[in-house]
């Protein structure tokens, strides 16, 4: 093959080398990929306590104290989105307006705050699997639970996981709960292995997610196996256990990641709060956490609105028990 003169070639060389810094010096000076802050607001195992505890804890608790805060937090927050989940038992053992309702106020009042994501305890199942899937169907958010099965087709009653965008960032709610198989209402019923199953959904996550999060009602005990024993779990939300951690709990997976484990005791006497930076470094995602909860005592007012929305549940509706 005849080559080109000299001329022409140092020309062509030339001409590609300027094409080609415009290329290079954009690669160089491409701003690095911005952190994805996330919020997670948690309750669990409010047991049907509209409005406060117990008769010895009368300005504790309550959905109207709740609303004042979520209203802050969210007028306060400063990251991409701030989630509101519940871990479970909702409906057990409750007040006068839940039990009439058969738990029905209580969602209309989930509704209301605006909450994402809940997993059912054992108690939601107390009033049958039919009463269950009605509040499910009225809830706005999406109910998960992927351990408990149906015998009968082992087909599980809820959705196992929810997914969704937060920036570039996906996030994966995975849900696993207990049960007690030998109540009536769980006769037909099977509850899996959480880390079995769990394992099965993170691989399922796998290339679908960016980020993990269990939403459990298993109880403390069962939550640190659970981050002890999967890996791929990046923060765990429980309840079950009524367990008041200030700042969570922090342990490692099998591959020696730090896993949070964050739980907001019970009755609606706190609300918890785990803020997640999600960052990006040579090796992939980083994700660094941390927990709180907020005391809703008496310091905290009642939201009037609230309190205005819940007496409109029922015509026997006082503001009391």
């Amino acid at each position: 093959m005849r080559l080109l003169p000299l001329r022409w070639r140092r020309l062509y060389a030339s001409i590609v080398c300027l094409l080609l810094v415009p290329l290079v010096a954009s690669a160089q000076t491409r701003p690095a990929e911005r952190d994805v802050v996330i919020g997670f607001a948690h309750i669990n195992d409010s047991h049907g306590r509209i409005f406060q505890p117990d008769d010895q804890r009368p300005n504790q608790g309550g959905y109207a104290r709740l609303a004042s805060v979520l209203e802050r937090q969210r007028r306060q927050f400063t990251g991409d989105r701030l989630f509101l989940l519940h871990a479970g038992d909702v409906f057990s053992r409750g007040d006068a307006l839940t039990e009439s309702t058969h738990g029905a106020a209580n969602v209309a009042i989930f509704n209301r705050l605006g909450f994402d994501v809940w997993t059912p305890g054992n108690g939601e199942f107390y009033l049958g699997i039919a009463n269950l899937l009605a509040r499910g169907a009225e809830f706005h958010g999406q109910v998960i639970l992927g351990n408990v099965i149906e015998r009968a087709d082992n087909k599980p009653l809820f959705p196992s996981y929810a997914i969704f965008s937060v920036g570039e960032v996906r996030v994966g709610f995975i849900g696993l709960g207990y049960i007690h198989e030998q109540h009536p209402a769980c006769w037909g019923l099977k509850m899996l292995d959480p880390v079995d199953v769990a394992r099965q959904q993170v691989r399922r996550l796998k290339g679908k997610v960016d980020v993990v999060v269990a939403l459990t009602h298993l109880g403390l005990g069962e939550d640190q196996r659970l981050a002890r024993s999967v890996e791929g779990i990046d923060l765990i939300i429980g309840g079950h256990s009524h367990s008041t951690l200030p700042h969570g709990q922090v342990l490692k997976n099998p591959a020696g990641k730090s896993v949070l484990i964050a739980q907001a005791g019970d009755y609606v006497r706190y609300l918890g709060v785990v803020r997640m930076v999600v960052h990006h470094s040579p090796q992939g995602l980083g994700i660094d956490s941390t927990a709180t909860l907020i005391a809703l005592d008496g310091a905290v007012p009642q939201d009037p609105a609230m309190l205005q929305f819940i007496a409109t549940l029922a015509p026997t509706t006082n503001g009391s028990h």
